[in-house]
């Protein structure tokens, strides 16, 4: 019995030690040992009455094989999700244009968005991308020291604006 508690605590000390170098120095040391992998070390032992024992090399433990993945199929974002993103989209394309202008400068007569929901300028200047689903319109006032952005969710009609005259994305 005390060779057994001898057996188990210098295993239980040597897994712990193992677990603290792994956790400190995770490149350092090699991986812990698997079941499959200590399984493999040991042979079976065959005998027969006439024979001596031997080991049996054909009866060894196969090799463990990897486990299959399968990309999850992404989920469709909800209306709150939805609904984030076009403020974000918003408030980013507000905030980029801002950036490329120079005081006193005229904003960009017209906006584009490409087959990605990249949305640019006419010079090439991409701002942001909006949401799949969603489309935008923008205005810019006749004196072109204002602009309207405004961009709606197809599928529930959930509007998301951004004027530059308040400077705020409101719902």
């Amino acid at each position: 019995m005390p060779l057994i508690g001898v057996i188990l605590g210098t295993a239980g000390t040597l897994l712990s030690v193992w677990s603290l170098a792994f956790f400190f120095a995770p490149n350092a040391v090699p991986p812990m040992p698997s079941v499959a992998s200590l399984a493999s070390l040991i042979e079976p032992v065959v005998s027969t009455p006439d024979t001596p024992p031997q080991a049996n090399a054909a009866s060894a433990a196969p090799a463990a094989a990897p486990l299959a993945t399968t990309p999850l199929a992404a989920a469709a974002p909800t209306s709150e999700e939805t609904h984030s993103d076009m403020q974000m989209a918003a408030g980013t394309i507000a905030f980029v244009l801002e950036s490329l202008r120079t005081p006193g400068q005229a904003w960009p007569a017209a906006l584009f968005i490409d087959s990605e929901n990249m949305v640019s300028t006419a010079e090439g200047n991409m701002l942001a991308r909006i949401p799949a689903g969603t489309t935008a319109t923008y205005t810019r006032t006749t004196s072109e020291d204002n602009f309207r952005l405004i961009i709606t969710d197809d599928a529930t009609g959930t509007v998301v604006t951004f004027d530059s005259t308040t400077g705020v994305v409101t719902n």
